[in-house]
């Protein structure tokens, strides 16, 4: 799982679960919660919804790793990290599918996370 995987192969990948969350975007840069620098495929989620270091699916985004978290990350919320303002204005405020491929072990990280650092 750690190659990337398009949006037409993701239907036949084993999912764990499947949720509908509003996504926003955010384009700082620097370390996440967990140690990660920002880049493309960062996600910042609620803990409590969705474990830290899954691997996921969000449509209209690709595969992201659950990275960080937020103040305002509460819920069926997640941040999406993008790498300008302007690409975050685009983005804006939508519902999207997000599907857990992997769950996390929490704050300790599995082999397959190392492709994200």
């Amino acid at each position: 799982l750690a190659k990337r995987i398009d949006s037409n192969r993701v239907n036949t990948v084993k999912k764990v679960s499947v949720l509908k969350v509003t996504a926003t975007a955010y384009c700082l840069r620097g370390r996440t919660a967990y140690g990660y620098q920002t880049k493309v495929g960062i996600v910042a989620v609620d803990p409590k919804v969705i474990k830290p270091h899954s691997l996921l699916y969000i449509k209209g985004y690709g595969q992201a790793i659950a990275a960080d978290t937020g103040s305002a990350i509460k819920g069926r919320k997640i941040d999406i990290w993008l790498p300008s303002r302007g690409d975050c204005l685009v983005w804006g405020k939508r519902k999207v599918l997000v599907t857990i491929l992997r769950r996390g072990k929490g704050k300790e990280r599995s082999n397959y996370v190392r492709t994200f650092r």
